[in-house]
C-alpha cells in the first residue's frame, strides 16, 4: 500500500484549530476509514512541556512531559520536529508519524506555524494548511475570551501571531475560519481533493487498471 498523506494543520493561537480537527478526523473516518483504497485519518498527538489546561488529557490532547524528558527524547532523535514556543517546548513523535505512514494512514499534525514550517523540512510532500482568523482584532478577542493565559503570557501569544501571519505564503493552503460550518466544509474538502489525487501505483488506481492477458 503506497504511503499515506501527512496534514498540518496550523496558524496562531485561538483560530479554532482544534475545534476543526474535533469534527473532521470522525467525520472522515465514518465515511472513508474501512472502504477499499480509502486511508483511515490519525491525529499524531505532541508532547510539551507546559502544564495541562482545564479538560485536556494527558495522551488524548498531548502528552505532557518535563523538561527533562523532553531532553531526553531529543536526545534520542524522537522528534520529527521541536520548537520552543510561547516559553514552552513543542515536539511531534518521529516513530508514530513515520509508521502510520508506512502502513497508508493519513496523518493529521495540529502544532505551531514554526513546527509546521520544520515539519515541510523533514518531509516535503506534507501538506500544510493554515487556518487563519477572520481579522486579528478577533482573533485577539478570542485569545482573551478563552480565559486560559496569563496577562504575560497573552501579549506573548499576541506577538508572535503577527509573525506568524507572515509565514502564510509558505502554506498550501489559506482557510479563513469565520463561519465554523464553512471552515470545517472547506478543510474536509482539502483533505478530500489531496486523496483523489492521481499517484501512480496507488491502490486506488490499481482498482481500475484492466488485467493484462498473456
Amino acid at each position: 500500500m503506497p504511503n499515506g498523506l501527512l496534514f498540518v494543520i496550523s496558524g496562531p493561537s485561538g483560530v479554532g484549530k482544534t475545534t476543526l480537527l474535533q469534527t473532521l478526523i470522525p467525520r472522515w473516518n465514518s465515511l472513508y476509514a474501512n472502504q477499499e483504497g480509502q486511508k483511515g485519518l490519525e491525529f499524531s498527538v505532541s508532547y510539551t512541556t507546559r502544564a495541562p489546561r482545564a479538560m485536556e488529557e494527558n495522551g488524548r490532547d498531548y502528552f505532557f512531559v518535563t523538561p527533562e524528558k523532553f531532553q531526553q527524547l531529543i536526545a534520542g532523535q524522537e522528534f520529527l520536529e521541536h520548537a520552543l514556543v510561547h516559553g514552552h517546548r513543542y515536539g511531534t513523535s518521529k516513530s508514530f508519524v513515520e509508521q502510520r505512514l508506512g502502513q497508508g494512514i493519513n496523518v493529521v499534525l495540529d502544532v505551531d506555524v514554526q513546527g509546521a514550517l520544520n515539519v515541510k523540512k523533514a518531509i516535503p510532500p506534507a501538506i500544510l494548511i493554515f487556518i487563519a482568523p477572520p481579522s486579528f482584532s478577533e482573533m485577539v478577542e478570542r485569545l482573551t475570551k478563552r480565559g486560559t493565559e496569563k496577562a504575560e503570557s497573552l501579549q506573548q501569544r499576541i506577538q508572535d501571531a503577527s509573525w506568524e501571519l507572515e509565514q502564510m505564503v509558505h502554506f498550501d493552503f489559506l482557510l479563513e475560519n469565520a463561519q465554523l460550518s464553512r471552515a470545517e466544509e472547506d478543510l474536509f474538502s482539502i483533505l478530500r481533493s489531496e486523496n483523489l489525487r492521481i499517484v501512480p501505483g496507488s491502490t486506488l488506481l490499481q482498482k481500475y487498471m484492466p488485467e493484462k492477458s498473456g
